[in-house]
């Protein structure tokens, strides 16, 4: 975990040769470039690394129906109450049936809301587990992304840099080293249990909770 004054310091003595006394770029030009990247990152392991899992607890209300996603939610990993998982359904599965109170037993995603059915008779706990997304980087927030990540955080920086100096050649460079990069920690990330099957059917069999 670098703070952002490291991450500036990195991304201008180790690439940025050309503007090491930010002549070019300031630090609020380099802030929002390397924020870039940072969402360009996660997006790019679609999430699926440790620093993006997370969980919560929801708490039902009496009656209700709907809850408000994380602030940070990406794409739901599972909801569970108690030893029972709660499934998949449409919302217009749910308005189908909507006249149902009982214990949940499924969910369904619209907008920015959790849905349960039946609609809750009762107090219950509802565990969340969820992607999300990190929060950006600040001189108050370091970034969460272990070092190999940061080293592509400031390859892609660099990149979208050369690109806005109109230096093709350079931005080519980053881009080129981004992508080796990204590929040789993406096997390393993902291919760490022997269990596991090729990432590409392991994403083309998900389906996405956020669609809706």
């Amino acid at each position: 975990m670098s703070t952002l004054t490291d991450l500036r310091s990195n991304t201008r003595t180790t690439y940025l040769k050309i503007d090491p006394n930010a002549k070019v770029w300031d630090n609020a030009t380099l802030d929002y470039y390397i924020n870039r990247w940072h969402e360009r990152v996660q997006q790019d392991f679609g999430y699926d690394i440790p620093e993006c899992e997370a969980s919560t607890t929801i708490s039902t209300i009496n009656w209700t129906t709907e809850y408000n996603k994380p602030t940070d939610f990406v794409r739901v990993v599972g909801l569970f109450q108690e030893s029972y998982t709660l499934w998949r359904i449409s919302k217009q599965q749910f308005l189908t049936n909507r006249s149902t109170q009982s214990k949940p037993s499924n969910y369904y995603m619209y907008g920015d809301k959790i849905g349960l059915y039946p609609t809750p008779d009762n107090v219950y706990s509802i565990d969340l587990l969820y992607k999300k997304k990190l929060p950006e980087i600040t001189t108050s927030v370091d970034c969460e992304l272990n070092d190999g990540m940061e080293d592509l955080m400031i390859l892609w920086a660099c990149y979208l840099m050369f690109l806005s100096v109109e230096k093709a050649d350079k931005a080519t460079m980053c881009l080129s080293q981004y992508t080796l990069a990204k590929d040789a920690l993406f096997a390393q990330e993902l291919y760490d249990d022997e269990q596991l099957t090729f990432a590409s059917q392991y994403n083309n069999d998900r389906v996405r909770d956020d669609s809706l």
